[in-house]
């Protein structure tokens, strides 16, 4: 008899550590899961080395999610395009949350954001060398979005390139008028 008192204190004991485990899971986990989100997609047309699965989405220095997925066109929409019609671009999806009046904002009026200039970019973080994905208004004539032949799978927000990619592209460019430039002439 006293055995099986022992046994149901134990169970109990298991079943309420069980209660407990999942009420602190919830709090640390469940509540950002429950919250409403929307899933954003943009194309870029150079590396993003550096940006990883969970980086985080900035909307003017404003966390407002991260990114989820990082693709290849190749593979995503062009399956069946032949190799040189390709666009090989770099499909970036990413999770924008939060409150619900927030998102249902960002539905509804994010075609109308990317009219007046939103752009999405690659930014360094730090001098770690991982990225961030911003999202910010870039004049729309310079950055216009890059053409495609499919139907994006969720909305799009077109890219613009990045600083560190414009430096780059300049000092390339630096360089080649200095080789082709005649010196001592």
């Amino acid at each position: 008899m006293a055995d099986r008192h022992g046994y149901v204190r134990l169970g109990f004991l298991v079943l309420a550590s069980l209660v407990i485990l999942v009420g602190v899971l919830f709090i640390l986990v469940g509540r950002t899961m429950l919250r409403p989100t929307l899933v954003v997609e943009t194309y870029f047309n150079q590396s993003v080395a550096g940006l990883e699965l969970g980086a985080p989405v900035n909307f003017r220095g404003v966390p407002v999610g991260q990114v989820s997925e990082i693709l290849l066109s190749a593979f995503t929409y062009e399956r069946g395009v032949p190799l040189d019609q390709r666009r090989a671009y770099i499909v970036v999806r990413a999770r924008l949350s939060g409150p619900d009046a927030l998102v249902e904002q960002w539905r509804s009026e994010v075609q109308d954001y990317v009219r007046r200039g939103l752009r999405a970019q690659t930014q360094l973080a730090g001098i770690t060398g991982q990225l961030t994905l911003v999202l910010d208004y870039f004049d729309p004539k310079k950055y216009p979005p890059l053409p495609y032949a499919w139907t994006p799978h969720d909305p799009y927000i077109p890219s613009a390139q990045s600083l560190t990619g414009e430096l780059i592209a300049k000092a390339q460019d630096f360089m080649a008028t200095l080789s082709a430039a005649d010196l001592p002439a």
